[in-house]
């Protein structure tokens, strides 16, 4: 038998129970006596279930108990919808116009319903309840039409839809790789539900159809229910090679089919039959036939079984129960223990073989926690009002209620996680994880977790939504970036200011010996080196990422060769032997080696733009997007900055071989010192630069290039600065020459016999400074007047060597 029980708060308890259907529907004693223990079963569980929440303190503390009365559905509609009418005709009476001012004889309305069994009943009876608007909860319907609230608003269930067991079914298809397989279901809404979304899945899943054979959803109608049995029985012989069939029918059916079957067969069992203890019997089944079957969730039903032993023939539950009376009567004295076995019979062999299979533990399970929902919910809504009073408790004010109540196996999944259901168990038991880096889940119970726009997005394990991805560049308003432009721009500024000094002191002997027009040209390259580093603050362009490049390539290398021309001329002026001189002072164009320096960076900066030219990139990380300079090849790199490095340690040795010329005007050890700054600096660069990495990376290089710059500027303009404005005395042509007087005494002293030749013999003596010139120009009359006259040539006699050395100015 299948129940439908309907609640209401009371005191008395009724119970009805049709017990003749079962012989209607299979025509013998045996399948009356199996079918008419399960549904005695099934009405004891929700007796029992019933019990213990009027016992437990949810109802008690607010003086309700939940009455019932239970119908026999005999497994059609028809007798269903008369049990519905009946319960709901009780109440309609109640409100009639009559007896509208009787209130106190009426019955408590019903206030909910537990069933039905199947869903082809569970739908035509949610159809008149929603007319009275009384929630009904299934503990067996899964079909999934019923989860369509806008046609079954007040419909629950305490089982999982349909979609999931297809599902599980597909899976476990496409796992064994059973891809030509049958399907045998019902011409009810349950079968013919089932069977689409099995054909959907399964279609995508790659898993043929052999064959479709619909059974007749009615079992009372037995000549047809046989012809269709026969026809399935001759199908199924007829398709020899298909070694997996699935089925959606009901036990009825399956029993019969199995008596009639004699070709051995894989049965992927659903929900409506794979616990069935009059299917599944080792001793009825074929040898080499097996089942695998879906069920629902099974808890631990041992209080029932105490229940169940503590029955007496002449308790309040037989009183009440004619179906138990009947029971009793025809069983006693193992009555009790019958119906405990039935809970316990049924083990269903696999290999290897799991623990027993209890048949009805899944369906006692449902049951109860049916109606603990109806006992939580009426709780709620009379923990704020009297319901003692018939009437006051409406059914439409107890189904908002069953929205919040939790009936699960297992707790939803939270956004950010996903549902992993472990092997073996139920699609509605399953572990909540959460979603991996990189992926995330909106919504609760998802099946999977999305992932995020790997280009743009990001995300941490376990959240509910995608980041969007940091831009990161060295910014203008990054603390070290303001404190390098700020360097930058004071250099600017410096170089402008010591440009202005040197032109307006452009005859003064200190400007002259540094270089005059070339101090110009390394004042002008050092802004173009200073503008350079500006380039590397940002967010880089491909355009940005040349030009930096380029314009600090070339200033720097005009800068460098303009110090080399100026170390070669002290060279040239003052330790140059006398062989190598003429061939050297031929060499000596100090604006055509400029200009070869210039063209050779230039040729190294135009093959590098053209085969390798610099780009922006972005380099995609966990949580950021960096954007930099892509040098395009570090060889052409390499070349660029090696040849300034070059240029620099030419102008180093030059310098150092000239360290102790004349101090007042002696430039040497200012470019060896610059320059050496200039080469520690970049060789310190190049492990830097390689470890670095991130958005501080061009930080690094502009660093350099400031330490650089400002070496320049303090070793080769900070001292002639010094020179024109606090020592101005010492800024004369007669200073500079009487320096280079004692610096000539001082090279000759211990050298034996020592004259000062005429103007006549200079030109044959060994060591000659003869390019005064190229530090002051030509004087005029007046000036030559103020000149003091040399000493004699006999003031400067010492005693004669061997070889006479003269040096002549």
């Amino acid at each position: 038998i299948v129940i439908l029980c309907a609640l209401c708060m009371k005191f008395s308890l009724v119970l009805a129970l049709a017990a003749n259907c079962a012989k209607r529907i299979f025509g013998h004693p045996e399948g009356s006596i199996i079918s008419l223990t399960t549904g005695l079963v099934q009405s004891l569980a929700m007796i029992h279930a019933i019990e213990v929440v009027n016992n437990s303190t949810l109802l008690s503390s607010l003086g309700i108990r939940l009455g019932y009365k239970i119908h026999d559905t005999c497994s059609d509609v028809t007798t269903a919808l008369r049990a519905t009418e009946d319960l709901m005709q009780r109440e309609m009476e109640c409100y009639s116009t009559t007896n509208f001012f009787n209130m106190s004889d009426c019955i408590q309305p019903t206030t909910a319903v537990i069933g039905a069994y199947h869903s082809e009943t569970s739908i035509a009876v949610a159809r008149d309840l929603n007319l009275q608007e009384i929630p009904q909860i299934s503990y067996a319907s899964s079909a999934d039409i019923l989860s369509d609230k806008s046609r079954f608003p007040g419909f629950f269930r305490t089982v999982p839809s349909d979609m999931h067991q297809t599902s599980a079914m597909v899976k476990l298809l496409k796992e064994n790789k059973w891809t030509w397989v049958g399907v045998i279901t019902t011409d009810g809404d349950y079968g013919r539900s089932a069977l689409d979304s099995f054909m959907s899945q399964a279609f995508l899943a790659g898993i043929c159809l052999a064959f479709k054979e619909v059974l007749p959803d009615s079992v009372s109608d037995s000549p047809k229910l046989q012809s269709a049995v026969s026809r399935t029985v001759r199908t199924l012989n007829f398709n020899t090679k298909v070694k997996v069939v699935v089925s959606f029918a009901k036990p009825e059916h399956m029993r019969l089919l199995f008596q009639e079957l004699s070709f051995p067969r894989l049965w992927v069992a659903s929900d409506n039959w794979s616990t069935s203890e009059d299917v599944i019997d080792p001793g009825e089944l074929n040898q080499n036939t097996r089942v695998i079957g879906f069920s629902f969730e099974s808890r631990d039903v041992t209080p029932f079984k105490e229940f169940l032993k503590n029955l007496e023939f002449n308790s309040e539950a037989q009183a009440n129960n004619s179906f138990l009376k009947d029971f009793y009567s025809n069983n006693k004295p193992q009555a009790v223990e019958k119906l405990i076995n039935t809970i316990d019979a049924g083990k269903v062999i696999f290999c290897p073989p799991p623990p027993p299979l209890f048949p009805h533990t899944g369906t006692i399970f449902s049951i109860q926690m049916a109606v603990s929902a109806v006992a939580q919910a009426v709780a709620k809504q009379c923990s704020a009002r009297d319901c003692t009073v018939p009437g006051s408790l409406q059914p439409w004010e107890v189904k908002p209620c069953y929205q919040n109540i939790t009936s699960k196996c297992s707790d939803s999944c939270r956004p950010g996680q996903f549902k992993k259901t472990d092997e073996g168990q139920h699609t509605c038991c399953y572990s909540c994880i959460d979603c991996p880096e990189n992926q995330f889940s909106n919504g609760t119970d998802m099946d999977e977790c999305h992932r995020c726009n790997a280009h743009s997005e990001w995300s941490d394990p376990g959240s509910s939504k995608c980041e969007l991805k940091t831009l990161e560049y060295f910014d203008w308003n990054d603390v070290f970036a303001v404190i390098l432009l700020t360097l930058a721009a004071v250099g600017i500024v410096v170089v402008f200011l010591v440009s202005l000094l040197f032109l307006s002191h452009r005859d003064s002997p200190v400007v002259k010996a540094a270089g005059g027009p070339l101090c110009q040209l390394i004042l002008l390259s050092l802004v173009g080196s200073f503008v350079s580093s500006v380039f590397f603050v940002g967010k880089p362009t491909d355009a940005q990422c040349k030009v930096r490049q380029v314009l600090y390539g070339l200033s720097f290398t005009l800068c460098v060769s303009c110090i080399l021309v100026k170390s070669l001329k002290i060279l040239l002026a003052f330790q140059v032997k006398l062989e190598l001189l003429k061939s050297l002072r031929r060499l000596y164009k100090p604006y055509l080696i400029i200009c070869f320096c210039m063209l050779v960076q230039g040729a190294n900066h135009t093959w590098w733009l053209i085969l390798f030219s610099p780009h922006k990139r972005s380099i995609i990380n966990n949580s950021t997007i960096l954007e930099e300079c892509d040098e395009g090849s570090y060889v052409a790199f390499g070349v660029v900055m090696g040849f300034i490095a070059l240029l620099a340690l030419v102008c180093f040795i030059f310098a150092f071989k000239g360290r102790k010329l004349p101090q007042k005007y002696n430039e040497a050890k200012f470019i060896t010192f610059g320059m050496l700054v200039y080469l520690m600096a970049w060789v310190l660069f190049i492990p830097v630069y390689v470890t670095t990495a991130g958005k501080y990376l061009p930080a690094v290089e502009m660093a350099v290039i400031l330490i650089s710059n400002y070496s320049i500027l303090c070793c080769h303009f900070f001292p002639k600065c010094y020179a024109i404005l606090f020592r101005s005395m010492s800024n004369t042509r007669d200073d500079f020459m009487r320096n280079v007087y004692e610096y000539s005494k001082k090279s000759t002293r211990g050298l034996g016999d020592f004259s000062l030749p005429d103007a006549s013999k200079s030109k044959e003596s060994p060591y000659v400074i003869s390019n005064i010139p190229c530090f002051f120009p030509k004087r005029t009359e007046s000036e030559q007047s103020l000149e003091p006259t040399a000493p004699p040539a006999s003031a400067w006699t010492m005693p004669r060597l061997t070889r006479k050395r003269t040096l002549s100015i």
